[in-house]
């Protein structure tokens, strides 16, 4: 939306100040899919502390434990749509063992 409003010159000096900041993230981003940011790295170092000093019963030896991984949709710029809500991603890894393609 952004992008549309930038090209029908009707962004207010602040909107066009935001659109550069999101090109300066999305072309900083390119590459870099699944990494984290510096930012992202401190924030999943708080929440790992969090974690031991409220939940210390899960750290502990012959602790019972699970994984659970969700797969996101690749990084997009923000001012593309996102792809249909119901689509399906298939890939050898999400569909290993489930007798799918």
């Amino acid at each position: 939306m952004l992008e549309k409003g930038n090209r029908d010159g009707k962004l207010t000096q602040r909107g066009k100040e935001v659109l550069d900041i999101l090109h300066e993230v999305y072309e900083g981003s390119k590459g870099r899919l699944g990494e984290l940011s510096d930012i992202g790295a401190v924030q999943h170092q708080g929440i790992a502390r969090r974690m031991f000093h409220n939940f210390p019963q899960v750290f502990q030896d012959g602790a019972p434990c699970g994984l659970r991984a969700v797969l996101h949709q690749p990084l997009r710029p923000p001012w593309q749509p996102l792809a249909h809500p119901r689509e399906e991603i298939h890939t050898p890894h999400r569909n290993a063992g489930e007798g799918k393609p």
